[in-house]
């Protein structure tokens, strides 16, 4: 069986590096803004396993560049604070039905707003997983996208963020400045 064609793409906002990886029948994972180039490139590496196999039809790879491509415009103008939801195909990785069921809870939260883990626990119908929960946005592949940095602690506190507490807040702050407008 042919391994399927795994793209990769690195570029620079005025957040700082962007990382994407794509197969041609979507998106499959971001990296968060990084100072350095170098450290998305090696997250992307250690993340996913690239493979290029020369011998597939242009047009999967041809997709996957565009896939890449309109990612990259639609991240740029969601930093920017001219987008609000993002309409890319996505490639979900092989996860728990759990993890699924995170993710899928966490995309339900609207642009500008905030909910907490317990709210995703019991969204999903597991009240007691709060931790849980957690460690599956912490796997979330796709930050951004499926905004993972909407989720808070009850109490109000940030909680965690793959992309560090200073980035969740920047994101947040971009948002409800850009909801109040």
């Amino acid at each position: 069986m042919d391994q399927p064609n795994l793209l990769t793409k690195t570029f620079a906002t005025c957040w700082g590096y962007v990382g994407l990886a794509a197969l041609e029948r979507g998106l499959v994972r971001i990296v968060l803004p990084r100072k350095k180039e170098k450290d998305v490139v090696r997250e992307i590496r250690n993340t996913v396993r690239e493979s290029l196999d020369t011998d597939t039809a242009l047009g999967s790879v041809a997709q996957a560049f565009e896939i890449l491509d309109v990612a990259e415009g639609q991240i740029r103008e969601y930093l920017a604070g001219k987008r609000r939801t993002f309409d890319l195909p996505l490639a979900r990785p092989d996860a728990t039905a759990f993890a699924r069921a995170v993710w899928r809870a966490c995309s339900e939260i609207p642009y500008g707003e905030t909910r907490s883990y317990q709210w995703i626990a019991r969204r999903i119908r597991r009240p007691k997983a709060s931790r849980a929960v957690g460690t599956a946005l912490g796997a979330n592949p796709l930050p951004l996208v499926v905004p993972c940095h909407r989720v808070i602690c009850s109490d109000g506190s940030l909680g965690g963020y793959g992309g560090g507490l200073e980035l969740k807040r920047r994101l947040l702050v971009l948002e409800r400045k850009d909801s109040t407008s």
